[in-house]
């Protein structure tokens, strides 16, 4: 839904994503079988996927270029600790309440939370002009009030622009493209630690549901940590976090089990973990935003659908890998997978500029943002 935001402007996509979004929780909360509960989640996902995907654009509409990186980090602090929250909490509500109480504490959370966002106003310079030529044209009734964003083209082409836009930036910008495979990869070897949490601390420690969702701790603090860098964005913060992601999952490997290693060691592990992913996540994202000004939206929902896809398939077959190989080895896998992508960040720290500068699009937008 984000991308429709380059047509529609961002506050109809935040308030018909919510409201959707809103609309489908009870119907998850209230479902008596698995296949109503899966169809409310996946249309759920898709109508609160804008608040992912739409609020990069819209940060880098209202902030100055080298603030970008501290807005996007105190905005990705939900985003990046809900999955890290989440089984902290939820393993609690569902022995004290049972899990549809989990549904009803996401209705409570998201109605508050949508209170705040519609009184956010609209920020999307093009929809805005267009607004404003068109309320000009009317009052006054002046056909020569008009704005660079105006066009002729009908409405459904305009939809299918936009919906397609994300997907053909992805794969025809190698800026695009290789921040996507990397910040992906990174992205779904984070989701499989979520499934190798409960393999390691209940199967393998013994551990009650609510009891081992706190072994998240350590990787709540490391993301939190993040959320204090210093204003100015650089590559090189990335290939920081991008060191300390493979280490961390070292680390993590070697100390998750057997169970007569002391369970700190692993938690503490989350710490460097939580830290280096944050910094990939946000930096990474802060990146993409900035390069792509005016489309923005359109490069974040395609990161989004990268990473999301990623992150599900190495989900689905996260348990068999973790049989197959053990904790430790498969946690020793991922290590090695991440450090094997270590060459994009530094390949971009080193030689990012010109990459940019090939791209005829980048260069557009480049000069369009200082033309202003």
């Amino acid at each position: 839904m984000a991308p429709l935001s380059e047509t529609f402007g961002r506050r109809p996509m935040y308030v018909g994503g919510l409201t959707a979004f809103l609309g489908l929780i009870p119907v998850a909360a209230l479902a008596t079988d698995i296949t109503t509960i899966l169809i409310a989640r996946f249309l759920g996902a898709v109508a609160g996927s804008v608040m992912l995907s739409n609020t990069g654009g819209s940060i880098a509409d209202i902030t100055a270029p080298k603030y970008l990186p501290l807005a996007l980090s105190v905005i990705s602090f939900g985003p990046l600790n809900g999955p890290v929250l989440g089984p902290m909490l939820g393993g609690f509500v569902v022995e004290a309440w049972g899990w549809r109480w989990l549904n009803w504490l996401s209705l409570i959370s998201t109605a508050v939370g949508a209170i705040f966002i519609m009184t956010v106003p609209e920020t999307y310079r093009p929809a805005l002009l267009r607004k404003l030529a068109v309320t000009r044209r009317m009052s006054r009734d002046d056909t020569r009030y008009w704005s660079d964003f105006d066009t002729k083209v009908g409405l459904l082409r305009r939809v299918r622009t936009a919906i397609s836009r994300p997907f053909v930036l992805s794969f025809t910008e190698p800026v695009l493209f290789l921040w996507n495979v990397y910040i992906s990869v990174i992205y779904a070897v984070v989701q499989l630690a979520y499934v190798a949490f409960p393999i390691i601390y209940q199967d393998g420690r013994g551990f009650s549901v609510a009891i081992s969702g706190l072994a998240y701790v350590g990787v709540f603090v490391g993301i939190s940590l993040t959320g204090r860098p210093e204003p100015e964005a650089t590559v090189l913060i990335i290939c920081i976090g991008a060191v300390m992601e493979p280490l961390a999952q070292f680390m993590f490997a070697y100390t998750a089990l057997p169970v007569d290693i002391p369970v700190y060691w692993s938690v503490a592990s989350g710490i460097p973990f939580g830290y280096g992913f944050g910094l990939v996540f946000i930096y990474g994202t802060s990146y993409i935003a900035s390069v792509f000004g005016l489309y923005a939206t359109s490069a974040s929902a395609g990161n989004l659908v990268f990473r999301s896809i990623f992150g599900a398939v190495l989900v689905l077959v996260g348990k068999s890998m973790y049989a197959a190989l053990t904790p430790r080895g498969a946690g020793i896998t991922l290590g090695v997978i991440e450090a094997a992508l270590l060459p994009i960040p530094l390949a971009f720290y080193k030689w990012g500029g010109g990459m940019r500068r090939r791209s005829t699009l980048i260069r557009t937008l480049e000069e369009s943002a200082r033309t202003g």
